[in-house]
């Protein structure tokens, strides 16, 4: 039996296009409790909609612990604000487990189509950017379950900010 957990870099806000700031870190143990290394660990992204892409380009990464860790360094945001998930699974010989990580992606409005329409109106972009930390803030605080099962709280899902523009 395995078991994975979310030591690190769970919960981050990711400006869109850009990379993670902190490592994802997953540790593996055992059912003793111990560190299990030279376990496979793999890291899926959602295929489409608010998501991003490894190093190599692709919506999957495996690493191998080393001393019961893997570390994900290499996760570029994508190009819709939001909520993700990173569905992770640890597998050695016969054993396997799996977690959620939840990542949020927070607009940029240099690169946001939007940016010529809003730009001036900076307030609307730092909103949206306030939002998406409170969202992140109270994941942190209300989450009960690593696991994403039927006990864990997940924040709202936010998408592109919108504003009204036209007569006064």
């Amino acid at each position: 039996m395995l078991e994975a957990r979310i030591v690190s870099g769970d919960g981050q806000v990711i400006r869109e296009g850009e990379r993670i700031q902190r490592p994802l870190v997953v540790e593996v143990t055992d059912e003793t409790g111990a560190l299990v290394d030279r376990a496979i660990v793999s890291f899926r992204l959602p295929e489409d909609g608010v998501s991003g892409t490894f190093r190599n380009g692709l919506k999957t990464e495996i690493l191998t612990t080393d001393g019961g860790h893997a570390s994900l360094r290499s996760l570029q945001a994508g190009g819709f604000a939001g909520q993700f998930q990173v569905r992770v699974t640890v597998a050695k010989g016969e054993a396997r487990a799996g977690t959620l990580s939840t990542q949020f992606i927070a607009p940029d409005s240099r690169k946001h189509p939007l940016h010529s329409l809003i730009g001036a109106h900076p307030h609307l972009w730092e909103a949206a950017g306030v939002l998406l930390l409170a969202a992140a803030a109270d994941y942190a605080k209300g989450r009960t379950s690593t696991a994403g099962g039927a006990n864990a709280t997940l924040p709202p899902t936010f998408g592109v900010p919108t504003g009204v523009v036209g007569k006064p």
